[in-house]
């Protein structure tokens, strides 16, 4: 597996290489790194932190929403092929 990246002011994750250009021009990392230079990493530092202090919350609230959406499609499919009562009229 290749080394991965972060850019710490756009959150773009991917291959080290490609990140470390993308945050060469990445807006949102120049305006982090002038609001807080300690807080602009390295793609490579960034990817670190966020692997061990966030990526488990995100993957499961994007579960957690997958999930939903999922039983929502449900409901609405069961809804929509049930038969209409004709004496409820």
């Amino acid at each position: 597996m290749r080394e991965q990246g972060r850019c710490p002011g756009c959150q773009e994750t991917g291959e080290l290489k490609k990140i470390v250009f993308h945050v060469m021009t990445c807006p949102k990392w120049a305006a982090l790194y002038r609001a807080d230079p300690a807080a602009a990493l390295a793609p490579a530092q960034e990817y670190e932190r966020w692997a061990t202090e966030e990526r488990a919350g995100e993957q499961r609230a994007d579960l957690d929403r997958r999930i939903d959406d999922t039983q929502a499609r449900r409901a609405r499919s069961v809804a929509r092929f049930q038969k209409a009562d004709p004496l409820e009229d």
